[in-house]
C-alpha cells in the first residue's frame, strides 16, 4: 500500500516536464516578440511612406524617404546589423523656398534659374548645376563643379521631421533592393565572386558563409573580378593596387585607397576641395588653397548606405507616382573624376599628373575622390543594386530581426534561414501604392522554382550569356522576359541555390 507523497523519480520527471514546457513557452514568447517588433517596424515605415506621398500631392512638390544603414561599429560589415541604431530613414522635402528642379531641364535658362514645370523639389546634386545655399539651381556655363559642401548643407536644411530609427538590437534593414549585383558589367554578363546576392543573401555550402546583401568582405578583391573584352570597360575591372594591397569591391563602402575599412569606420580623413573663392563653384582658382572640407573624419562610423548622401531614396511626385534613386551623388561626383579613361579607383602609383590630388586637368575632371563608380548608366553597365517594379509591381525594402554581427557562418541552410526569419517587406509601386508583405517560409505547391540560373551557374559566362539580360532572367538566347522574381517567400533551398525566380 502506497503512502502519500512522490518518489524521487516522479519528482524528477515532473521537473523535467516543467523545464521542457518553460523552454517552449520562452521560445514561443521570444519568437512572438521578434514577429511583433519586425511587423511593427514594417507598418511604421509604410505609414511614413504614405505620409510622404500625401505631402507631395498636397503641396505639389517632390518628397522623398531617404535611408541610412550604419552597421554596428567595430563589426566587420559582413553582416548588416543595427546594434547602435544606425538603421534609420527620414523624409526629405523642398524646404528651401526657391528649390526647383534644374537637373531635369533640357535647355539652359538665361535667367540662371531652371525649373521643372515649376515643381519645388528636394536638393539634387549635379556637378554642372549649382544648388548653392539651396536657393534655386543655377546652370554653370563654364563647366566647373558645384561644391558638394553646399549640397550637403541644403540636404540638412531640407529634412522633414525627425529620424525614424529601427529599434537598436531588435530590427534591421536586411536589404533595400531586390539584388546586390557587385561589380557586375552588363556587356560581359559576368558576375564577380559571391555575386549576385538576392535580398535575403546567399548561403554557400562550401564556406558555410551567409553572404549578405550589401555585406563588406575584404577577401572579395579586385583580382577576383572579371575583366577583359572589347566592350567590358576594363578600367572598372582591372586589378589595381597601392602599397601592395589589393582593393575590395564588396559592399557599398567603396574602399578606395584610404585603406581597409576596419570596424565599419573610416580609415583616414577624407578632405575634398571647398569653394575658397566664394563664387559657388569649384574652379582652378580654388586649388591655390589646399583641400579644406572634411567629407568624413578618421574613425567615425562609416555608413554602408548614407542617408545624407541620398544613397537610396523612394521619391514621390506631385501626382502621387513614385520612383527610386540609387547613389545619385556618388555616381555624379565620380563620373570622369579620375581620368578620361574612367578608372574606377584613383591609384597614384599608376596614374600620372595631378588628376585627383591637385587641380583638375580639364573641366570634365572633377576634384572628388573615389566615392563610387562613375555614372554607370551612361556606359550601359549595371548599377550596383537592382529592384524589379516592372516585374513584381513594387520596389521592396526588407526588414528582419537584428543579427549578431560576429556570426556570418551557419552549419546548414536551414540554420541560416532561421537566423533571418521573420521577414517583412515594404513595397512601393510606380503608382505610389504602399504595401506590407509578410515573407512566407514555405514554397506554395502551385509555384515552381526557375533554376535556369542557380548555384554556381551565376558565375558561368555561358550560362549568364544565355539566360540573363537587363538585370532579369530571359528565355535562352533571347531578350524575352522569363518568369517573375520571388518577393514574398524564402526557403532554405532558395538560400543555398541563389534561387529567387518563379518559372
Amino acid at each position: 500500500m502506497r503512502h502519500g507523497g512522490f518518489t524521487l523519480v516522479e519528482m524528477l520527471v515532473v521537473l523535467a516536464v516543467m523545464s521542457i514546457l518553460t523552454g517552449l513557452v520562452l521560445s514561443v514568447s521570444r519568437g512572438d516578440e521578434r514577429e511583433v517588433q519586425v511587423r511593427s517596424a514594417a507598418y511604421e515605415l509604410a505609414g511614413v511612406m504614405r505620409s510622404a506621398r500625401t505631402m507631395a500631392m498636397q503641396t505639389k512638390g517632390v518628397y522623398a524617404v531617404a535611408f541610412n544603414i550604419q552597421n554596428t561599429p567595430d563589426s566587420s560589415g559582413r553582416v548588416l546589423s543595427n546594434g547602435s541604431g544606425g538603421h534609420w530613414y527620414r523624409i526629405l522635402g523642398p524646404r528651401d523656398d526657391l528649390m526647383t528642379n534644374g537637373s531635369d531641364a533640357t535647355t539652359q535658362d538665361t535667367t540662371a534659374k531652371a525649373t521643372w514645370d515649376g515643381v519645388r523639389t528636394i536638393p539634387w546634386y549635379d556637378p554642372f548645376v549649382n544648388a548653392r545655399n539651396g536657393n534655386g539651381f543655377m546652370w554653370n556655363t563654364a563647366s566647373n563643379t558645384a561644391p558638394v559642401s553646399d549640397f550637403l548643407a541644403a540636404v540638412e536644411r531640407s529634412w522633414v521631421g525627425d529620424r525614424r530609427v529601427l529599434p537598436a538590437g531588435k530590427v534591421r534593414f536586411v536589404a533595400l533592393t531586390d539584388m546586390d549585383n557587385g561589380n557586375y558589367m552588363e556587356e560581359k554578363h559576368v558576375f564577380p565572386t559571391t555575386y549576385p546576392r538576392p535580398w535575403f543573401g546567399w548561403w554557400d555550402a562550401t564556406s558555410k558563409r551567409l553572404y549578405a546583401w550589401g555585406g563588406y568582405d575584404p577577401e572579395v578583391a579586385m583580382t577576383t573580378q572579371p575583366s577583359g573584352g572589347a566592350n567590358a570597360f576594363h578600367s572598372y575591372n582591372v586589378a589595381k593596387s597601392s602599397g601592395g594591397r589589393t582593393l575590395s569591391l564588396s559592399g557599398f563602402f567603396y574602399e578606395g585607397f584610404d585603406g581597409l575599412i576596419t570596424g565599419c569606420r573610416n580609415p583616414t580623413d577624407r578632405m575634398v576641395q571647398e569653394d575658397i573663392t566664394g563664387d559657388g563653384w569649384i574652379t582652378t582658382a580654388d586649388f591655390a588653397t589646399p583641400k579644406s572640407y572634411a567629407l568624413w573624419r578618421q574613425n567615425e562610423p562609416r555608413p554602408l548606405i548614407n542617408g545624407a548622401w541620398q544613397d537610396y531614396m523612394v521619391l514621390f511626385r506631385p501626382d502621387g507616382t513614385a520612383t527610386t534613386s540609387w547613389m545619385s551623388l556618388r555616381h555624379k561626383c565620380s563620373n570622369n573624376v579620375h581620368s578620361s579613361s574612367n578608372i574606377m579607383f584613383y591609384d597614384p602609383s599608376l596614374l600620372t599628373g595631378t588628376v585627383t590630388w591637385g587641380p583638375p586637368a580639364s573641366a570634365s575632371q572633377r576634384n572628388f575622390l573615389e566615392l563610387g563608380p562613375g555614372d554607370m548608366a551612361s556606359r550601359n553597365a549595371a548599377y550596383e543594386a537592382t529592384s524589379y517594379p516592372n516585374r513584381s509591381g513594387y520596389s521592396f525594402i526588407t526588414l528582419g530581426p537584428d543579427a549578431d554581427p560576429a556570426v556570418h557562418q551557419f552549419p546548414t541552410a536551414i540554420a541560416a534561414f532561421r537566423s533571418l526569419m521573420p521577414l517583412y517587406r515594404v513595397g512601393v509601386s510606380p503608382y505610389g501604392e504602399v504595401v506590407v508583405v509578410k515573407v512566407a517560409g514555405a514554397k506554395p505547391d502551385a509555384k515552381t522554382y526557375d533554376t535556369a540560373l542557380a548555384g554556381a551557374d551565376w558565375n558561368v559566362k555561358a550560362k549568364t550569356d544565355a539566360y540573363w539580360y537587363g538585370y532579369a532572367l530571359v528565355e535562352s538566347g533571347t531578350r524575352t522576359w522569363r518568369g517573375t522574381p520571388i518577393s514574398d517567400v524564402l526557403t532554405p533551398e532558395m538560400l543555398a541555390g541563389r534561387i529567387w525566380w518563379w518559372r
